[in-house]
């Protein structure tokens, strides 16, 4: 399965916490962009790792959220052009860390709690992440 349907499936339904609890899923090197209006992801349900992303969808609504019984952790992504690029609500939490903001306006912030993985990963310096993305998306 994606990571873009394990996404989508955290996102959409409410689930006991127990089964809640256990859903966890990462989203990384990915281009959000011309055309996405918001749900980047909008979560529901688990923990959720967004890191390493670019995110230059112009004209949207919001980015990154956290939803329902959803644990973010959200670190070196670059948020160039677009509105609130944070947008924990009241019963989800959210750590955002090591962002890059360029340009945005409206919500920058979130420190919640997040989670520390469970597993390794290399998180690569925002600085470097747009050019990054950018030469590894679309057609080549």
């Amino acid at each position: 399965m994606s990571p873009g349907a394990l996404l989508s499936l955290a996102r959409q339904v409410l689930l006991p916490p127990l089964v809640a609890a256990a859903i966890q899923a990462v989203g990384h090197h990915n281009w959000w962009a011309d055309n996405v209006v918001e749900r980047m992801p909008r979560t529901r349900a688990g923990k959720i790792h967004v890191y390493n992303n670019l995110f230059t969808a112009s004209g949207n609504n919001y980015c990154t959220n956290a939803g329902n019984q959803a644990t973010l952790l959200v670190e070196g992504n670059v948020y160039r052009g677009v509105k609130n690029p944070l947008k924990p609500d009241a019963d989800g939490d959210m750590l955002a860390r090591d962002n890059v903001f360029t340009s945005t306006s409206g919500s920058m912030a979130a420190s919640g709690k997040g989670f520390v993985p469970s597993y390794p990963y290399m998180l690569e310096a925002a600085s470097g992440i747009e050019a990054a993305v950018q030469s590894g998306a679309g057609p080549h």
